[in-house]
């Protein structure tokens, strides 16, 4: 019934059939609730909640990728340090090597270069200079150094949409030791990821790229699908999906892993063309290192945008043969457990659950979506402190390889096969073997890596 209500001068509604303790608890709870919804703290985390859903809704679109991915660069340039690596040295044409050698340089003073190089006793080497045709005089010498050592490695770009590609050397087809010399680019031309493996399409080939093949070659092991994504050595190497860290949306084609580019943008010592031949002793730094041999000179274009060119660190675009150094480095360190790659925190539809399909329901589903309401602010700016390998990420249960869920069977073989055709060998069926490849003269970890080699 209704009685009137000296305290607020307004007509109430009681309910006459309840009593007097069900009477109270109504009289508590209406007057708590207000009380509560009127505390400055609930007001500010009702409104921080509605902004992080908002920002949170807006990163997963992809409207702010743009500005995530400037945070990435500014992180980048901030960790990446300034230290030399004593694993990798640059052999490069520079200006004044163009004018002495001329461009492109001759099969015979490329030959010389290279026997330089040899002569110190390096243990692999890269070349970032395309050779499919003869460039005479000294192309028997230059012949001849192909050959003589398995442990030379040797670009080819396949053919894409407006190129048909340029082949390797004629003497290094079919042997394991082309490399892809291809870059994967964000907008604007920037580097941030790391192409590993990418396919012919045409010859249903998969191929490694230049810092993969050294990187293996120095270790010793051999990349090897770990859950859904790669694995070297002892570390694990997250693979570039979509979406993932920094990216809403991203091409994902092949495997790829985001660049760390640590020790900064003079991460490796570089030696000219002019000096290596007029210097003998020079050489003997190159003992045991990885070498690439490629072009420095700015008039070849041959340079990239990076984190330290798009950010406050000022500097300019980094030399493409640099990049194949990074990747080889930045593998190195993952392999022999010195680093961890930048592991990006989960979005935020891998949190609620409904992504490829899945669905979180009941009280765990509202249970993530409120953990990710609740610190969404916080964590969408420390979320890049992956950069520190803070971070560990579910891993995705559907990753595409030419269709297939790496999670499913068919998925994995496919990965496995991607990992087996090396210079056109394939496999005859699909089987458990050991992974073919070049030779490794690493006595000590001769039988880790035939242990490692099988899956």
């Amino acid at each position: 019934m209704d009685v009137w209500s000296t305290g607020t001068g307004k007509l109430k509604y009681v309910d006459v059939r309840a009593g007097p303790a069900e009477q109270g608890a109504s009289a508590r709870t209406g007057h708590w609730l207000p009380a509560l919804l009127r505390r400055r703290l609930v007001k500010a985390l009702i409104v921080a909640n509605l902004v992080a859903l908002m920002l949170l809704s807006l990163r997963e679109t992809g409207w702010l990728q743009s500005l995530e991915l400037s945070a990435y660069d500014t992180l980048v340039t901030f960790f990446a340090g300034s230290q030399q690596s004593d694993r990798v040295v640059l052999v490069v044409t520079t200006e004044a090597d163009i004018n002495r050698f001329g461009y492109p340089i001759r099969d015979k003073d490329l030959a010389a270069v290279l026997a330089r190089v040899f002569a110190g006793g390096p243990n692999a080497v890269g070349v970032d200079l395309y050779r499919d045709l003869p460039m005479p005089p000294g192309n028997e010498e230059l012949q001849a150094i192909q050959r003589a050592h398995d442990n030379l490695y040797w670009v080819f770009k396949l053919p894409d949409a407006g190129n048909i590609g340029i082949p390797p050397p004629p003497v290094l087809r079919d042997t394991g030791r082309e490399v892809l010399a291809d870059h994967v680019t964000d907008a604007g031309g920037v580097m941030r990821r790391v192409l590993l493996l990418a396919a012919d399409e045409r010859t249903d080939r998969n191929w490694r790229t230049m810092g993969v093949s050294l990187a293996e070659r120095y270790t010793g092991h051999r990349l090897r699908p770990m859950d859904n994504d790669l694995a070297l050595g002892q570390g694990r190497i997250p693979l570039v999906d979509q979406p993932y860290g920094p990216y809403a949306k991203v091409d994902a084609a092949g495997y790829q892993m985001l660049f760390d580019y640590r020790g900064g943008y003079r991460r490796f010592r570089q030696i000219s063309f002019s000096e290596i031949i007029n210097r003998s002793e020079l050489a003997a730094t190159l003992r045991n290192r990885i070498v690439l041999v490629g072009t420095a000179a700015l008039s070849i274009k041959d340079n990239f945008a990076t984190p330290f060119s798009t950010n406050w660190g000022g500097e300019g675009a980094l030399i493409g043969i640099a990049l194949h150094a990074h990747t080889a480095d930045q593998l190195i360190r993952l392999a022999n457990g010195e680093t961890r790659n930048p592991v990006p925190l989960p979005r935020l539809l891998d949190d609620l659950g409904c992504r490829d399909g899945r669905r979180n329901t009941g009280a765990a589903g509202l249970a993530r979506a409120g953990g990710v309401g609740g610190a969404g602010a916080g964590l969408w700016l420390s979320g890049w402190c992956y950069r520190l390998g803070l971070w560990q990420r579910r891993p995705t249960p559907a990753r595409r390889a030419g269709g297939a869920s790496l999670g499913s069977e068919r998925g994995k073989l496919q990965l496995r096969h991607a990992l087996g055709r090396v210079a056109g060998t394939h496999e005859a069926a699909p089987q458990l073997r050991e992974l073919p490849g070049p030779a490794h003269h690493q006595p000590d970890d001769a039988g880790r890596h035939s242990a490692e080699l099988r899956w």
